[in-house]
C-alpha cells in the first residue's frame, strides 16, 4: 500500500505541474473513507479542460453504483472502493453521436475511468481518479437549490 500512496502522490505532483491554472491538485491528497453519496464535475480530463457547459460528471450513488454524464452520453455502472484504490465495473452508456471537442473529452474520460486504480481527495476538496488510462480531476458538483 505504501507504493500505491507514493505513486499517487507522484502522479498528483506531475498532474499539478502539467495542468492548466485553476485545475491543479493541492500537494497533500488523501484517500477518502468513502465516496458514497458524493457528486463531482470534471475540471481536467487527462490534462485538458472540458468544454464549458459540457463537463463530465460522476455520481457515487451509493457504495456500489455510479452514474453520470461524459459531456455527451449518460453512463452507469458499478464500482469497488477501499483505502484509496478504486475499480469501475460493468460500465455502460448511451450511444449518442458527439462532435469534437466533446467527443475527444468523452473518449479520454471513458478511457481514464475504465482503467482507474486510485482515488484521492486533496486539501481543496478536489477528487483525482487516476490509472494507466489517464487521470480525471473533479471538483465537487454544485448542489441543486
Amino acid at each position: 500500500m505504501k507504493r500505491a500512496t507514493f505513486l499517487l502522490v507522484l502522479l498528483s505532483l506531475v498532474l499539478a505541474g502539467c495542468s492548466q491554472a485553476g485545475a491543479e491538485m493541492s500537494p497533500t491528497p488523501t484517500a477518502p473513507q468513502s465516496l458514497a453519496g458524493s457528486s463531482w464535475t470534471a475540471i481536467s480530463v487527462s490534462g485538458a479542460a472540458p468544454l464549458q457547459g459540457r463537463e463530465p460528471t460522476l455520481v457515487f450513488a451509493d457504495d456500489q453504483r455510479i452514474n453520470g454524464n461524459t459531456g455527451c452520453n449518460g453512463f452507469f455502472g458499478g464500482y469497488a472502493y477501499g483505502d484509496g484504490e478504486i475499480e469501475f465495473s460493468q460500465v455502460g452508456m448511451t450511444m449518442m453521436a458527439c462532435e469534437d471537442p466533446v467527443n475527444t473529452v468523452e473518449a479520454a474520460f471513458t478511457k481514464a475511468l475504465n482503467a482507474a486504480t486510485t482515488a484521492a481527495i486533496d486539501d481543496g476538496g478536489q477528487l483525482l481518479i487516476a490509472g494507466p488510462g489517464g487521470e480525471i480531476l473533479f471538483a465537487p458538483a454544485p448542489t441543486p437549490g
